[in-house]
């Protein structure tokens, strides 16, 4: 069952640039398989083995909920999910003696909590759709306690730090953070329309990030 990246391996690639990119990105506009090494908390870079996963915007056929990317992964301790309406985290979790039924579903472009005791190398597999539009809901929302959202972006975003991410998603987002393995501490970027402050933290393919909105804000990211 682990990494089921079969379906991918007759694709053709007529007229099209496949590019190798720092990070073992292998793209193009059909598809692309990223390799996204998940770092274990036996490793001394990480305290707790958390990794905060995005999925892609068109995802791999077969990983529609947690038990199918628990399975798909191998060796996972639990996967999360941030739920919206109050601010509590899903969990999902098996052992070789019980896999308990589907939990949550897998959606595209948002971003999961993965934690796990050995650094395992796990190859995302999936397309870019440039037609998604991210709903970010803010806390103005009922849906919504904090305005918290766990948001993907493209592997192929314009978007190279934080600073350009605030600026694209544009008004409504109060900041931007990413987890730190190293420490299971976050580094913020926020701005203002008097004070925009340099470029903040680098952006990474397949990783997460916590985006906080004031107010609801429909977001297609540009891509190359």
């Amino acid at each position: 069952m682990r990494n089921r990246k079969a379906f991918l391996a007759g694709l053709s690639l007529v007229g099209v640039t496949a590019l190798l990119l720092a990070g073992g990105l292998m793209a193009s506009n059909m598809g692309f398989k990223l390799n996204f090494p998940l770092v274990g908390s036996n490793d001394s870079a990480s305290i707790s083995g958390t990794n905060y996963m995005g999925m892609p915007y068109n995802q791999q056929v077969g990983i529609n909920n947690a038990r199918d990317l628990f399975l798909d992964i191998g060796g996972v301790q639990s996967i999360s999910q941030h739920r919206k309406f109050d601010d509590l985290f899903e969990f999902y979790t098996a052992s070789n003696t019980s896999i308990p039924p589907n939990g949550f579903a897998i959606n595209a472009a948002e971003g999961y909590i993965v934690k796990l005791p050995d650094n395992t190398p796990y190859v995302v597999v999936g397309s870019h759709d440039p037609g998604l539009t991210v709903a970010l809901v803010g806390a103005a929302d009922p849906g919504s306690i904090s305005g918290t959202n766990y948001y993907t972006h493209p592997y192929h975003g314009v978007a190279a730090n934080a600073k350009d991410l605030f600026l694209e998603m544009g008004a409504g987002i109060q900041s931007l953070s990413q987890h730190r393995k190293f420490d299971d501490l976050f580094e913020f970027y926020t701005a203002s329309n008097s004070s925009i402050p340099p470029n903040g933290f680098l952006l990474s393919p397949g990783e997460a990030y916590i985006v906080k909105a004031s107010s609801n804000v429909p977001f297609t990211p540009n891509h190359y």
